[in-house]
């Protein structure tokens, strides 16, 4: 029995040793002369022989653990293999016990710890509520504190802000107290105007006495601001007497902030209007004593001399600088209005220019008034000059151009004061127009009147005379200074029909006069001449044709004159001097009584003068008539002979139709006047 386990345990262990091959599909045996035992167990494990395996996979894990240590597949060890498993199993309890003892320890430790914990977390558990039974009095009293403290940290931040909006800072107090002006000081008034403004809002609501007392304590240092800002503006403005005053850029901050105090802000540029006028009459009186800087330019009162030159020198002055003036005082006004600008960069901003912005009412009057002020000064000086330039009876037409030339700068000055008339300035240079105006009419009148005390008698050529030359001469240098200045207008229209009569009316009756002595075929050449002499002088200027219309209508009735004597004189060379005269008698008489035209008029009688007509006519010799040669216009002349061509052509046609008329009885005809009215009038052009 013994050996058939040993022989067992020996198969067993063989089978343990190939367990690696038996885990894996048996496969056939080629060879049938293997061990019984070991086919069995080959069916047994891997079910050879066709058969499903009857081994679960615990059997054969524990096949494998046991091929771990069952390394020697011999008789002594497959002996003791019962031995060593129960040894190998008691070593194993053995390695766990110790592992698990080691475990036990540290759970008893932490269950120690535990322990410790939860006795110390009652301790202070009971500590705790002993302790909050003890200070639930100053918890509540602590809560208490805190929500008070709460409150007054909002109060607290409430009143500062309160502070903020209706008090001044410290900064803003110390710039507002400070002696210098700066842009913190301007930020200041205004801080303290808007605070003003504020106190408004808290009238309407229940914190009225509040609000009275911050206005009034805003409103008392308003006042002191105000005054204080008001001395150093009115100081500022008086030190602004140099010619070309350079405005300090806290001087338009400090106009800005005098707006608010209308009265203040007019009192300062009343004071810079008073430092302006100092500047603009000593820098006047040294422009015509002194002169330049360096001497250039010349002093003006060198040219005295020349009055047109030292007047116009004078009023160019005093244009330049009134507009200098006006540009000062409306840039000051422009940029202290400009109320969007705040501090340095309102001060430093650039100006915008004064024609691009329009003034209110109110500065536009306190402009102009400043203004005048400002060149009032320069009056005097200018008055006393240009009176004595006058007064010194300059010529005619020096004072023309003294006229003019004071019209045209009273017309410049007035629109640089917008056509104020109350201007003083304005008002000296139009009273000084008016007196140059004045003071050139009576030279006219008296250089025309002239004319009439000694009249010259008038040329063998029948000319102009020498009197008409000189104030005709006159006449044009004194039309031309009216195109010098300015454009035309209804005044010097005015001037030219006063000056055209004073000097027209004169000269035409010396022509008259002079004119008397010759007889009136001369004396109409003599006045055709003279008139066209002065038709010649005004023709080249404007607004003259009315005038020489009028002159135009006075040589008509000369011109007549000369066109009957040219006419006769042109009747008598023709030879139908005698025809005409017994053709109008015979027509005069009356029909019925009067003899045939061939009786009064004999047939020889048109035969001679028609012999005498085609001589003049071959002859050429066409002239006028010797008076009427001496004619100075060439277009009077040409009219004088076209219409005494048309005059003897038409006395030449009413004879050759009564000639040829078969009632009149004239024989033969066609031979007696053999060219008809038509080649007449031809060959006499």
């Amino acid at each position: 029995m013994k050996e058939e386990v040993d022989e067992g345990g020996a198969t067993v262990a063989a089978a343990a040793v190939s367990v690696e091959s038996a885990a894996g599909p048996a496969k056939p045996m080629a060879k049938t002369g293997q061990n019984p035992l070991s086919r069995k167990l080959q069916r047994v494990l891997g079910g050879g022989g066709g058969g499903g395996g009857t081994v679960g996979p615990e059997v054969l894990e524990a096949l494998q653990g046991l091929s771990g240590f069952f390394t020697q597949n011999t008789h002594s060890a497959r002996r003791n293999l019962r031995g060593d498993l129960e040894r190998h199993g008691v070593s194993i309890n053995e390695n766990f016990i110790d592992a698990f003892k080691e475990v036990q320890e540290r759970l008893d430790a932490i269950q120690a710890d535990v322990t410790s914990m939860g006795a110390c977390c009652n301790d202070m558990t009971e500590r705790l509520a002993s302790a909050k039974a003890q200070t639930s009095d100053l918890i509540s009293r602590t809560t208490t504190l805190k929500s008070k403290s709460d409150s007054i940290t909002v109060q607290s931040e409430v009143l500062q802000m309160f502070q903020e909006r209706y008090q001044l800072s410290d900064a803003e107090a110390a710039a507002l107290a400070d002696d210098e002006l700066d842009d913190k000081f301007f930020a200041a008034l205004d801080r303290v105007r808007e605070i003003h403004d504020r106190c408004k809002v808290l009238l309407q609501t229940q914190e009225q006495t509040a609000g009275l007392t911050i206005m009034e304590g805003m409103a008392a240092q308003q006042e002191t601001s105000f005054e204080r800002l008001y001395r150093w503006t009115r100081m500022t403005c008086r030190s602004l007497t140099q010619a070309t005053p350079d405005h300090p850029t806290i001087l338009v901050a400090a106009l800005r902030a005098l707006r608010n105090r209308s009265v203040l802000f007019e009192f300062c540029f009343g004071e810079l209007s008073n430092a302006r006028h100092n500047a603009v009459v000593r820098g006047f009186i040294d422009a015509l004593t002194r002169g330049g800087p360096g001497g250039l330019p010349k002093p003006i009162e060198l040219h005295s001399h020349d009055p047109v030159r030292y007047c116009s020198d004078m009023l160019a002055w005093l244009h330049q600088g009134v507009a200098s003036e006006k540009e000062q005082f409306l840039l000051l006004l422009i940029k202290s209005a400009q109320a969007e600008a705040e501090g340095a960069e309102r001060t430093r901003r650039p100006p915008r220019r004064a024609a691009d912005t329009d003034l209110s009412s109110e500065d536009k009057e306190l402009l102009f008034t400043s203004l005048d002020k400002a060149t009032e000064g320069a009056c005097r000086p200018l008055q006393a000059r240009i009176e004595q330039v006058l007064a010194a009876q300059p010529e005619v037409v020096v004072c023309y151009q003294l006229a003019n030339l004071l019209q045209f700068y009273g017309a410049t000055v007035t629109d640089l004061f917008e056509d104020s008339t109350t201007a003083a300035l304005v008002t000296l240079v139009r009273e000084l127009h008016e007196l140059s105006l004045k003071v050139f009419f009576d030279q006219l009148n008296i250089r025309a009147n002239a004319l009439l005390v000694d009249v010259e008698q008038p040329p063998s050529s029948l000319g102009p005379p020498s009197d008409l030359e000189r104030i005709l001469e006159l006449l044009r240098k004194v039309l031309s200074c009216q195109d010098v200045y300015a454009e035309r207008t209804a005044a010097h229209d005015e001037d030219l029909r006063r000056i055209l009569e004073y000097v027209l009316n004169p000269t035409l009756e010396m022509c008259t006069i002079s004119a008397s002595s010759l007889g009136p075929v001369r004396a109409a050449v003599y006045i055709i001449n003279c008139v066209y002499q002065i038709q010649s002088t005004l023709s080249v200027f404007d607004n003259t044709e009315e005038r020489v219309k009028e002159l135009e209508q006075q040589v008509s009735t000369h011109l007549e004159l000369l066109v009957q004597e040219h006419a006769q004189s042109m009747l008598n060379r023709t030879g139908l001097a005698p025809v005409v005269l017994q053709l109008q008698t015979w027509e005069v008489e009356d029909a019925a009584t009067r003899d045939p035209l061939v009786e009064t008029l004999p047939a020889a009688t048109v035969a001679a003068a028609t012999v005498q007509l085609d001589t003049y006519l071959s002859s050429a010799n066409f002239g006028l008539a010797e008076p009427c040669e001496k004619l100075l216009s060439t277009r009077f002349r040409q009219l004088l002979s076209d219409r005494a061509v048309r005059y003897i052509s038409g006395l030449y046609s009413r004879v050759y139709a009564l000639v040829l008329a078969p009632e009149n009885g004239y024989p033969n005809p066609a031979s007696l006047l053999k060219r008809t009215p038509e080649q007449v009038a031809s060959l006499l052009q």
